[in-house]
């Protein structure tokens, strides 16, 4: 666990931050998959930039920990979009979906309460490598990622809000692990792989920030 959490930081430490106008357009918020997002080495902070993003990632975050700051971190910006992506760090050995679901529920209604259009991405593959073995070596951890991605897909579509299956456009021929360009250690995205990314989330939050706010009824998890 101490070579993932220094991984990590290493990750953040390079060009995490970027700038923006006034309010931002559309606040990223997450864990580590996501503020490795604007970071130099991703190549993507032209586009961050151009399009007045702010990311708020934070390294090792669960989903309780990113709910916890989202009024801090988002509604208090007053961006137009959201885009949550989060559950990484929760689907280890005893985790229970419900606990992921009632902190997304609580981050799609906070966002809609204050007339933020919401974009939820799907958690990428796991693998291959040594950090994510030594991380989690479970077998059950792709049944866990299943799961809870089926969850956030039905859960977006009960909501009328944009999601972007980051799993899908990460995954390799085998339905578990990432294509393995498209990583840099089998848990965060390459700079090839926030390139793949990166066009599909723009297309999602143009298509949020178009759409008439709507607030249909929370489903519960199952």
């Amino acid at each position: 666990m101490k070579r993932l959490v220094t991984l990590l930081l290493l990750l953040c430490s390079s060009g995490c931050g970027a700038t923006f106008r006034g309010h931002p357009t559309v606040v990223f918020i997450g864990d580590s998959v996501t503020s490795g997002w604007d970071a130099s080495w991703a190549g993507q902070q032209a586009t961050f930039a151009q399009n007045n993003w702010l990311d708020v990632g934070v390294v090792g975050q669960t989903s309780s920990a990113i709910a916890a700051r989202f009024d801090a971190d988002v509604v208090g910006l007053q961006p137009k979009a959201v885009h949550i992506l989060a559950g990484t760090n929760d689907v280890y050995p005893g985790w229970q979906l419900s606990d992921t679901a009632n902190n997304l529920q609580a981050m799609v209604k906070s966002a809609k309460a204050h007339n933020i259009a919401v974009v939820i991405g799907t958690i990428p593959p796991w693998g291959p490598g040594a950090l994510p073995a030594e991380a989690d070596p479970s077998p059950q951890r792709f049944q866990r990622i299943n799961q809870l991605n089926q969850w956030i897909a039905q859960f977006a579509a009960a909501q009328g809000i944009q999601m972007v299956d980051y799993h899908a456009l990460l995954v390799g021929p085998n339905g578990e692990n990432y294509i393995p360009a498209l990583t840099v250690d089998g848990v965060h995205p390459s700079a090839a792989g926030y390139a793949v990314m990166t066009p599909h989330t723009e297309q999602a939050l143009q298509a949020a920030m178009a759409t008439p706010s709507q607030s249909p009824a929370l489903p519960g998890a199952r």
